[in-house]
């Protein structure tokens, strides 16, 4: 034969099949070939959305900030992948600024991974990464310094579902501002630590 390869190839395969076929008739064993379908359900990952308002407080500049996040993420299985953004609460409320307040307001992608999930309490790891801006007020209206930033702050957070749709979480972490010093406060200003309480809506 020309081509020996070719027919112990052939051979090969014959009595693949003939095992795999003989194993499904007598119920011994288990197949040696996987419907397809069932390999496309496996595969596909668990879809999901959260929503979450957090209450968080950092040191900004000295003082120590009560500031609000609003952070909204579609989930694929453990894994997150959304926006978020933080103000000081006077500005994202519209409350009168007072002369002299340092404010601040970020925003960013949201990437999100539950390392651990018991079912009801989960760990999680974030990180943001983005970019904004700080004030101090001259007046109500009116900058005396203001700075651009770039932005990173990653996390930890443990998340306890209370229902199938609301959950709260607690967590921790740091925010690190790259910030031009001539260019108002200063990275080191910008940069602390943060712990959050929030409430999150969502299925995932």
């Amino acid at each position: 034969m020309k081509h020996p390869g070719i027919a112990i190839a052939a051979a090969l395969c014959a009595m693949f099949f003939s095992i795999n076929a003989h194993s499904q008739a007598t119920g011994r064993g288990a197949p040696m070939l996987l419907d397809s379908a069932s390999v496309a359900i496996e595969l596909e990952p668990e879809l999901g959305w959260s929503l979450e308002v957090r209450n968080q407080l950092t040191p900004v500049a000295k003082d120590i900030a009560d500031m609000i996040s609003a952070r909204g993420a579609i989930h694929f299985g453990s894994f997150a992948l959304g926006l978020a953004l933080t103000a000081s609460p006077d500005e994202a409320l519209g409350n009168e600024l007072l002369k002299g307040q340092t404010d601040i307001g970020y925003g960013g992608l949201l990437l999100d991974y539950a390392a651990l999930d018991t079912g009801r309490v989960s760990l999680h790891f974030e990180a943001v990464v983005g970019g904004g801006g700080a004030c101090v007020r001259a007046s109500a209206t009116r900058c005396e310094d203001e700075a651009v930033f770039f932005l990173a702050e990653p996390g930890a957070r443990f998340v306890l579902g209370l229902t199938d749709w609301l959950s709260i979480s607690l967590g921790f972490g740091a925010r690190l501002a790259l910030v031009h010093d001539w260019e108002g406060p200063s990275s080191k200003g910008l940069s602390g630590p943060t712990m959050n309480v929030g409430v999150i809506i969502g299925q995932w």
